[in-house]
């Protein structure tokens, strides 16, 4: 979770109020935060990243009012400033507003700073989805133009640069075009915002003009905000202006321009959710009356009227994850105090119990672990090369991870004998023979089917030995499926990854339930082991289905 820095005296200057440690202790993980490191006037505080409207001193401040029954409503001016909004394939999508007669400070400055890189991190998606720029508004020459240029061709001086650079040379040499100059490489026009003046004031979501550059001197800041995700680009402004009004700032309004028509930002009106008195109760078990209601909802900054035991609740501009009445009830909770709810057992039927695929896997490893099989444990992601190559399989339409981390963990496992090879391959220094096995689950894809994915358990096991039998592991497993209350049949089937006529499927009615044989020594070779290495692997859900029938 994101985690932002606060200034005690910051913090309490802004609410007017003195807050002894213990207070916000108590106070703050109602709000969804918590404090994590107090040293001297700073204090660390980690935040649940639904709420992006908390990731600054203002929003903090804002919240602790709002406990208090201080309802912050936030107004807007008209100006003259407009914005036209011309077709931009890489970020569709912008917001602008001015806030005048800000009185800029280094607290100010630093809180600003910080607001803008935790939504750039979070809830921008390190700037795919929203990205903001700040701009200092007296070096501005309105009208503005958000528009899309060739990046050989138009130029800007970068913040953080002396030089004029073309927007191309950019992305190649500034710190910030290297790190986020993917999010626009594959466009081959690049977004920017033009003045009057013809002068490339912001190069989203990469990097502002050294021109419009914010300072202690600023008293008047032009805000944008541009994505590829509308709500995320409207709520980002919003959160961003109302922590300028915070401050003391005067929020004004831009008028944008688009092929569609013309629309004003910020817009912080409030929606209204209709949440029934009647559904609330039932949901919390409780008998709270609109009073009770309306009372916690203003806490949480909400405005709201009660019609015909409906409460129409409004929630703050600034917030986008009040989707359902359900969410209104949850901040009715947070602001009522969950402490307040007294423990109740549940009027059902049922009680919780585990799982029948649970208790017939704890069956799976007592019957293994008997026979002197070690458990071990895997993750369930691992890659191409494991799954495949090393195998000698053929690749298949495997789930594959869209952003992987690493080049280990890049594809769901499809079956769980290549990372026993691995582990394995890692314990060549142990005493032999080792006896190993896994239960857990594998994913295969579906092409055709409405869920693409379909998780089933299987149990995998390796038996290496210096004097390693096939028939040592196949009379383990008729005693395994004996001990089920079941005989299988061993139909011998050349698989890439067995010595040929020393692999076999088991089947169960003319039902395939598993497999097993002796490794092959190129698969053996690519995982570094040495000697003969018996392995097997059963379809879990599928005998738990026989077993059953």
């Amino acid at each position: 979770m994101p985690t932002i820095q606060i200034g005690y005296r910051d913090l309490c200057q802004l609410t007017g109020k003195e807050y002894e440690p213990e207070e916000l202790y108590d106070l703050l993980p109602d709000m969804k935060c918590e404090i994590e490191e107090w040293e001297g006037d700073i204090i660390t505080v980690e935040v649940t990243p639904d709420r992006p409207d908390l990731f600054s001193t203002e929003g903090v401040a804002r919240a602790l009012l709002a406990s208090g029954g201080e309802l912050q409503e936030y107004f807007t001016q008209e100006s003259q400033h407009t914005l036209d909004v011309e077709t931009v394939d890489a970020r569709p999508y912008i917001a602008c507003a001015e806030i005048q007669n800000l009185q800029l400070t280094t607290p100010i400055i630093k809180s600003l700073m910080q607001l803008q890189e935790t939504l750039h991190a979070t809830f921008g998606r390190q700037r795919e989805t929203m990205a903001i720029g700040l701009h200092d508004a007296s070096a501005l020459r309105w009208p503005l133009t958000y528009t899309a240029v060739e990046p050989a061709n138009a130029t800007m001086q970068p913040l953080e640069m002396d030089e004029t650079l073309a927007l191309s040379d950019i992305v190649a040499k500034h710190q910030k075009g290297k790190d986020y100059g993917h999010l626009v490489k594959q466009y081959s026009n690049y977004p920017v915002i033009i003045d009057a003046d013809n002068h490339i004031v912001s190069f989203p979501p990469i990097i502002n003009s050294a021109q419009t550059e914010v300072t202690l001197n600023t008293t008047d800041i032009c805000i944008d905000v541009t994505g590829t995700d509308s709500t995320s680009v409207h709520t980002a402004l919003n959160i961003l202006v109302t922590a300028c009004a915070d401050r003391g700032g005067t929020i004004r309004q831009v008028t944008c321009h688009s092929l569609d028509g013309h629309y004003m930002t910020p817009d912080l009106s409030r929606v209204t959710i209709p949440t029934n008195i009647s559904y609330i109760n039932s949901i919390l078990g409780t008998h709270l009356t609109a009073q009770h209601i309306q009372t916690a909802l203003r806490q949480m900054n909400y405005t709201s009227q009660n019609t015909n035991n409906i409460i129409n609740a409004s929630p703050p501009p600034y917030r986008s994850d009040i989707l359902h009445p359900i969410d209104v009830i949850e901040d009715c909770v947070m602001a009522y105090g969950l402490n307040t709810f007294a423990c109740t057992v549940p009027h059902i039927a049922t009680l919780g119990k585990e799982a029948p695929i649970e208790q017939f896997s704890t069956t799976i490893r007592d019957i293994w672990s008997g026979f002197g099989y070690q458990e071990i444990s895997t993750p369930l992601l691992s890659n191409a090369k494991e799954l495949y190559n090393n195998m000698n399989r053929p690749k298949s339409n495997i789930l594959r991870i869209s952003n992987p981390v690493s080049d280990t963990y890049t594809h769901l496992r499809d079956m769980l004998l290549p990372q026993l090879l691995s582990f394995l391959s890692q314990n060549t220094h142990v005493t032999y023979p080792q006896k190993v096995y896994e239960c857990a689950d594998i994913v295969t894809h579906r092409t055709q089917a409405a869920e693409k994915s379909l998780t089933k358990r299987h149990v995998a096991g390796c038996y290496i030995a210096h004097q390693g039998d096939v028939n040592t592991v196949k009379g383990e497993l008729q005693g395994f499926y004996t001990a089920l209350g079941r005989q299988p049949q061993f139909v011998t089937k050349n698989t890439p990854y067995y010595i040929d006529g020393r692999g076999a499927e088991l089947k169960i009615k003319d039902t395939i339930i598993g497999e097993f044989g002796e490794i092959h020594p190129q698969v053996l070779q690519r995982y570094g082991l040495t000697l003969p290495c018996i392995g097997f692997e059963l379809d879990i859900h599928t005998l738990q289905t026989l077993l059953q029938s």
